[in-house]
C-alpha cells in the first residue's frame, strides 16, 4: 500500500483544496492541507511536544515525501483556539 497516495487521496476526498489551502468552513479552514493529518496524529498522543495548547511536529523525511512543499520546514506547530479552530505557525530550515 502506498501511504503517500493514500493520505492524499483521503485529504483531497474529505476537503475542499485550492492551492493547498482547505476552504471548506470549519477548524479547518485556511488551514494547509497537512493540517488536518498532523491534528489527528496530536490528538492521539503522537506530536513531538503537547503542552495542552500547542502541538509540535519535527518535520522528517517521510513527512516530506507525503507532502513535499514541507521541504523547506524544520518543525510544524499547530495552535487551537477556545472556538476550536487550529492554526498552524511555521518553523523553516536555516540556509
Amino acid at each position: 500500500m502506498n501511504i503517500v497516495k493514500t493520505v492524499t487521496d483521503e485529504l483531497e476526498a474529505e476537503y475542499a483544496l485550492v492551492n493547498g489551502v482547505i476552504q471548506n468552513p470549519g477548524k479547518f479552514e485556511g488551514c494547509k492541507r497537512y493540517v488536518p493529518y498532523y491534528w489527528d496524529i496530536g490528538m492521539n498522543g503522537g506530536s513531538d511536544f503537547d503542552d495542552g495548547v500547542e502541538f509540535r511536529f519535527n518535520v522528517t523525511p517521510e513527512d516530506i515525501a507525503i507532502f513535499p512543499e514541507l521541504e523547506d520546514r524544520k518543525r510544524v506547530t499547530l495552535i487551537f483556539n477556545d472556538q476550536g479552530f487550529v492554526y498552524e505557525i511555521g518553523h523553516y530550515r536555516e540556509a
